[in-house]
């Protein structure tokens, strides 16, 4: 990776301390969603990354708000994407501790330590990504197969599921709420500063009645759970007036007998002879958005064998009859996906 320095182009005080600290570094414009842009009129917030210190491996993560706060600090041992190592410390737009973290390859590991804007501590916990199926950066968490039994699309998730374990909760003057995984819960919301649901917790499993509040009040939910921590029923208000019962909280998208469909017609192109000789076996994976009524939106193939396979299977999938939607809450959602389409014919 060649490092560049850039000029002229951030708030005074970052180039101070640049000058100081004499290393080489990039800099980088992004959404707090994530997403890189070329600007800094176009930013939320600026990235820099810098050499390793000597006898380490691992890249000098800083990322800064527009106003020159620092937002974030910690090591990673990739640019672009950032996979986070070791203790992270990330910060409010006032200067105050808003999380203290571990990583390892890229994923939570051990305490995390959570805070209120006005630095009280807010809770202790740790989340432990699950995968369901796969192995590494190949976990996917839905396989639907082909009527010959053959894993034809895999919705996946690159680091699998995450579970919550919540330990200790306090409120905003210090008082402590929960103790142990057990307690009254209310959960904050660190973004919007605003408390989104509550309700009791045992052994750090939610119990009874859970109330929530969803999208700026849009979506009110009211949910039951047993005293073994499973979900039982919900019931979710709409600001419409409307209600809709449900008893699953997340369901992912899924198909209305595309599988077989989509598995003839792509095989059948695939196995033509003037495309078959230029087409590796294994898999093809594609991005999409399944939209709200389950069609497909934004269909991009991002690991390439040929022009006309790519079109071909973007176009496929495009025309393909629409898929039962996502739903949170029993509400329809946009569900951002990658498939696996196996060309192991």
């Amino acid at each position: 990776m060649t490092f560049k320095i850039y000029l002229a182009s951030f708030t005074a005080c970052f180039w101070v301390m640049n000058t100081i600290a004499q290393k080489k570094q990039n800099i980088y414009f992004l959404k707090d969603n994530g997403k890189y842009v070329s600007t800094k009129d176009s930013a939320e917030f600026v990235r820099i990354i810098r050499e390793p210190d000597s006898a380490s491996v691992l890249y000098n993560l800083l990322d800064y708000y527009l106003n020159g706060k620092l937002k974030m600090v910690g090591k990673t041992a990739e640019i672009k994407p950032i996979k986070l190592e070791g203790t992270t410390i990330s910060y409010y737009p006032n200067g105050n501790r808003k999380q203290v973290a571990t990583y390892t390859d890229g994923i939570y590991t051990g305490i995390i330590y959570d805070y209120y804007p006005n630095s009280k501590l807010y809770r202790s916990s740790s989340r432990q990504m699950v995968p369901v199926y796969g192995k590494g950066n190949n976990v996917y968490d839905k396989q639907i197969n082909s009527v010959d039994d053959t894993t034809v699309l895999q919705i996946f998730h690159p680091i699998g599921i995450s579970t919550e374990t919540v330990y200790n909760v306090f409120d905003s003057t210090g008082i402590q709420t929960v103790k142990d995984g057990n307690g009254h819960y209310r959960v904050f919301n660190q973004e919007n500063k605003t408390f989104e649901s509550e309700g009791d917790l045992k052994e750090g499993k939610k119990i009874g009645s859970w109330k929530s509040i969803i999208s700026q009040g849009n979506f009110i939910t009211s949910e039951q759970y047993d005293e073994n921590g499973n979900f039982t029923k919900g019931t979710c208000a709409i600001a419409n007036g409307s209600a809709v019962k449900y008893n699953e909280i997340d369901l992912m998208p899924s198909p209305r007998g595309i599988s077989k469909s989509f598995s003839a017609e792509f095989y059948k192109y695939v196995n033509a002879p003037a495309y078959k000789k230029q087409t590796d076996k294994g898999l093809l994976y594609v991005s999409l958005i399944i939209e709200k009524d389950g069609s497909f939106t934004h269909v991009k193939v991002f690991k390439k064998t040929s022009s006309d396979l790519d079109f071909e299977a973007a176009r496929l999938i495009k025309e393909s009859p629409k898929w039962n939607p996502g739903l949170q809450h029993g509400v329809p959602v946009r569900v951002n996906n990658n498939l696996f389409i196996s060309l192991d014919y």
